[in-house]
């Protein structure tokens, strides 16, 4: 995850514009620590239930408490070879 880190400080503290990252590495969650002016977490929310996944179209404060990559493979009608 080094290059995305180094890729989203740069435009939180050099470039400073807005931009929206979606990534499944939750370590970059930290920047709003490290430059809380800067960087603010949000996360759509989704609820799983009996292995299937909704996204429910409400954006929240904060990082995602999980991730959702194989629900959103499955979604997305990856082949059960590549998500297993």
């Amino acid at each position: 995850y080094g290059l995305a880190w180094a890729i989203s400080e740069h435009l939180a503290t050099r470039v400073r514009c807005s931009a929206l990252f979606a990534t499944h590495f939750h370590e970059l969650t930290e920047l709003a620590t490290l430059h809380p002016t800067a960087v603010t977490n949000r996360h759509v929310s989704a609820h799983v239930q009996d292995g299937k996944m909704a996204m429910l179209y409400e954006v929240r404060d904060g990082p995602c408490d999980q991730s959702f990559g194989i629900h959103v493979a499955e979604l997305a009608r990856f082949p059960p070879e590549v998500i297993a």
